[in-house]
């Protein structure tokens, strides 16, 4: 729960504040395939405007659905996937 509410808080102040975090500025020198349906956690933090930090715990607390190779830590997402997780922190305006 503790960790559900810093990430609503992560994500709300990015959100509000327009600036990147430096690994949004990071990931958005990653080159990515237009072809492949699947981005990185660098990649799913430069569109969603959070940390790299956010996706991870986001991930591990269960709120953002993602997949890791096998044999591998390295974690996959769908930009639909993270596109939910945001839609969860909207707000009416």
């Amino acid at each position: 729960m503790k960790r559900q509410k810093k990430t609503e808080q992560l994500v709300e102040a990015f959100n509000q504040s327009g600036n990147s975090p430096p690994e949004v500025e990071q990931a958005s020198q990653v080159p990515t395939t237009a072809s492949s349906p699947w981005i990185g956690v660098r990649e799913a933090a430069a569109y969603a405007r959070v940390s790299t930090d956010t996706i991870y715990e986001a991930c591990a607390a269960g709120e953002l659905r993602h997949t890791k190779i096998s044999g591998r830590k390295s974690i996959r997402l769908r930009i639909d996937w993270v596109e939910e997780w945001l839609r969860q922190y909207e707000t009416a305006a």
